[in-house]
C-alpha cells in the first residue's frame, strides 16, 4: 500500500521540477478527521526540513499534495489538490529563509470539502512536497524523502465506530443484492453536498433507467424499483455533485 501511494504522490514530480534536498519529515495535522452534514474540514500541517547546504530563500515556491486512501477497499477518497494523484500540485512560496539542517512547517488551515462519509473508515494519508526556484533551478540530490504517511480515522457525520467489512464497497458503490430481483439497494461510501442522479446504463451505452434525488445521500442509501428492466448485466451509474461512481450489476427475476 504504502509503495502504491508513494508512486501516486511523486507523480509526475521526478521529472516536471527541478528540486533542491527537500525533505518531508512528519505529517502534524490531522490526527483524525470529522465529516458534517455539508462535508468535511480539517487543517493540514507537515514539518520539512531543509537538508541541502545552501538557504532556501523566502519566495521560493513549495509544490504540496495529499490523497486519503481508504485502508480496506485501497480507493482513493479525497485528493487536495484535485487530480493530485496524476501530478497536479499545489504551489506556495516559502515566507522565509530556511537555513540548512532547519525545519519549516507548510500549514494550511481550514482545508473545506464538500466530501462526507456515509461510514466511518480508516485511512491513510499521504502528503509529497517539493521545493524549485523558478529562476535559478537546483537538482533535488535524493527525491526519495518527499513523502510520507499517516494513518488516521474519517468518522462519518454521527462519529459511529469505523466499518471494513460491513458494507462491501466497488468503486465507492455498494449494491445488493446483486444480482437483482426487484428492489437493488444502493449505498456509498462517500458523498458530496449536492443532489444526486442514479442512472441504470446496458452494455450499449443507454440509459434504461434515471433517476433524481431530492436529497443526499443518506446511509440508510436508496432503493431502485428494477422489477420492469429485462433481465441482463448494466452498469450502475451514481452522480453525486462532481464525483461520479461505477459498478457492475446484474438483473435476473
Amino acid at each position: 500500500m504504502k509503495k502504491t501511494l508513494t508512486l501516486l504522490l511523486l507523480g509526475l514530480a521526478s521529472f516536471s521540477y527541478a528540486q533542491t534536498n527537500w525533505a518531508l519529515k512528519s505529517i502534524k495535522s490531522p490526527t483524525e478527521i470529522q465529516s458534517t452534514a455539508t462535508g468535511t474540514s480539517f487543517d493540514i500541517i507537515v514539518e520539512c526540513q531543509n537538508m541541502g547546504t545552501e538557504t532556501i530563500k523566502a519566495g521560493d515556491s513549495i509544490t504540496f499534495s495529499m490523497l486519503l486512501i481508504d485502508l480496506a477497499s485501497s480507493q482513493i477518497l479525497l485528493q487536495y489538490p484535485a487530480n493530485a494523484a496524476s501530478g497536479n500540485r499545489l504551489i506556495t512560496l516559502a515566507t522565509e529563509d530556511i537555513l540548512p539542517d532547519a525545519t519549516y512547517d507548510l500549514s494550511f488551515k481550514n482545508l473545506n470539502v464538500s466530501t462526507y462519509l456515509l461510514y466511518s473508515r480508516a485511512m491513510r494519508m499521504g502528503v509529497s512536497s517539493f521545493l524549485f526556484n523558478r529562476s535559478n533551478p537546483i537538482v533535488d540530490s535524493d527525491s526519495s524523502n518527499n513523502s510520507n504517511f499517516i494513518d488516521l480515522t474519517w468518522w462519518n457525520i454521527d462519529g459511529n465506530g469505523v466499518s471494513v467489512s460491513e458494507v462491501d464497497f466497488d468503486n465507492n458503490v455498494s449494491v445488493y443484492p446483486n444480482p437483482a430481483k426487484d428492489v437493488m439497494n444502493i449505498s456509498v461510501l462517500k458523498a458530496e453536498y449536492a443532489k444526486t442522479k442514479i442512472e441504470l446504463v446496458d452494455m450499449m451505452g443507454k440509459a434504461v433507467l434515471s433517476e433524481q434525488m431530492n436529497s443526499n445521500f443518506t446511509k440508510e442509501g436508496y432503493q431502485l424499483n428494477v422489477s420492469g428492466i429485462e433481465n441482463g448485466l448494466y452498469i450502475l451509474k451514481v452522480t453525486n455533485g462532481e464525483e461520479v461512481s461505477t459498478t457492475k450489476v446484474n438483473i435476473s427475476h
